[in-house]
């Protein structure tokens, strides 16, 4: 949107052939306290998806990798697919977001809006009656245990709603 381009920083992989797993590019971020042994506390990667065919064929993810505090060995935390699929605690994300992880007694994601006359959250999608907005699916069965259809109706699987009940 105007003004004037600045530098950049091009890695690239200079191959006969581009394959799948292949790095075109990778951006290392590491510390030491001896000046001789360097840990990588993050990492930036860019993947090859499938075998390339250079100029109609180049499907590429970029991965995000970190270290927990204990460790010393990274773990990919978020990846961008190829198809714009973006995948946290997962590396072939399914769905235009995919968050996927084992938390026992916690919430997996949390939302917070600390305004006081903020809202929480808004999700918009579908008006027909077969259309789902939001569904909450039993992990084991697959089921929906509460739905809400494009039309306003709300389905409860087992039918019983509890209204202020501990």
């Amino acid at each position: 949107s105007g003004g004037t381009a600045g530098g950049i920083l091009t890695l690239s992989l200079d191959d006969s052939t581009i394959v799948t797993g292949n790095y075109l590019g990778q951006i290392q971020f590491s510390g030491t306290e001896d000046a001789s042994t360097f840990d990588i506390g993050a990492e930036i990667r860019a993947s090859v998806q499938a075998d390339w065919t250079v100029g109609s064929d180049a499907g590429t993810n970029l991965s995000f990798w970190t270290n927990a505090d204990d460790a010393t060995t990274l773990t990919q935390r978020m990846v961008v697919y190829h198809n714009g699929n973006v995948g946290i605690g997962t590396d072939s994300p399914e769905r235009t977001l995919s968050v996927e992880k084992a938390v026992a007694g916690n919430y997996l994601v949390y939302i917070n809006n600390t305004d006081n006359d903020g809202f929480g959250m808004k999700v918009k999608a579908g008006q027909n009656s077969g259309d789902y907005p939001f569904v909450v699916e039993s992990a084991v069965s697959g089921n929906h245990i509460i739905s809400l259809r494009g039309d306003g109706t709300t389905v409860f699987a087992a039918g019983n709603v509890g209204i202020d009940e501990t």
